[in-house]
């Protein structure tokens, strides 16, 4: 049975609340450089670990690591984007300023 978030059809997330990392993020990471002043690593190889982290270990854990990951590129994000992340976070149980403290001063006020 496909995930309801991500369409995965194994994994053992398949059941878990889970998103689909380089989906909605690969426009906004693809590009960027984490830790360009040590040893740089490309946006996408790490969206591409988030994701093998969601699908082949744990849900939870590789939405942490993406919170983390969007707190240190700071990339511009929609009310869109924020409040679907919001939503996620409720999904896996988290206090309701867990999200916030990482992203709410990232949403792009165009």
């Amino acid at each position: 049975m496909p995930n309801r978030l991500t369409g995965a059809t194994s994994g053992p997330t398949s059941g878990a609340p889970c998103y689909e990392p380089s989906g909605r993020l690969h426009p906004l990471l693809k590009d960027a450089v984490i830790s360009p002043h040590w040893e740089p690593i490309p946006g996408a190889s790490a969206l591409a670990a988030v994701e093998e982290v969601v699908t082949d270990a744990d849900a939870d854990l590789g939405f942490r690591l993406l919170l983390r990951l969007l707190d240190v590129v700071s990339p511009s994000l929609t009310q869109e984007q924020y409040s679907h992340y919001q939503a996620l976070g409720r999904r896996f149980g988290y206090g309701e300023h867990h999200v916030t403290e990482k992203l709410e001063q990232l949403i792009w006020q165009g």
